[in-house]
């Protein structure tokens, strides 16, 4: 569904998402912050990232080895490549930000629940990083199906 929306409509709907975290109290008052950049249509920080250049960002990397799991690195937006999964990933050679260090972190999802449940792609990426113990808060559908080892995002 996602994929049938107008360009037009994802950019808009990006800035207005972008223009409501700046808002947000928890967002106001972190100075370090991660965010995903887009892939497939998903909601676009970018925006949010540019216009809020006082924060450290630290935009995450998937990695394989030794399992599966988030690397968060500095944002420098030229030094971005593509990643096979098609979004822009920070280069390896950044300078590497801890997960526990975000003040706050935005989770991508193609569907949240009130709950906290998420939808991904599936890879486990995002719950890994959640079952980790002091992470930052995360950033709604009813219900979607979940599984034991999914991990809920904690709702605001």
């Amino acid at each position: 569904m996602r994929d049938e929306l107008a360009p037009a409509f994802r950019d808009r709907a990006s800035q207005r998402i972008c223009e409501r975290m700046q808002q947000w109290s928890a967002f106001q008052s972190a100075t370090v912050v991660s965010a995903h950049l887009p892939m497939r249509g998903e909601v676009d920080l970018q925006p949010l990232i540019v216009g809020v250049p006082n924060f450290l960002w630290a935009i995450p990397r998937l990695a394989d080895a030794p399992v599966r799991h988030l690397l968060f690195h500095v944002y420098h937006p030229q030094h971005l490549i593509p990643h096979r999964f098609g979004m822009p990933d920070p280069d390896p050679g950044l300078p590497v930000v801890a997960p526990e260090h975000p003040d706050l972190i935005f989770v991508p999802g193609l569907a949240f629940t009130p709950r906290g449940y998420r939808l991904g792609y599936g890879g486990g990426y995002y719950d890994r990083l959640l079952a980790q113990p002091g992470h930052a808060p995360a950033l709604l559908l009813d219900e979607i199906a979940h599984e034991p080892h999914d991990m809920p995002v904690d709702p605001w």
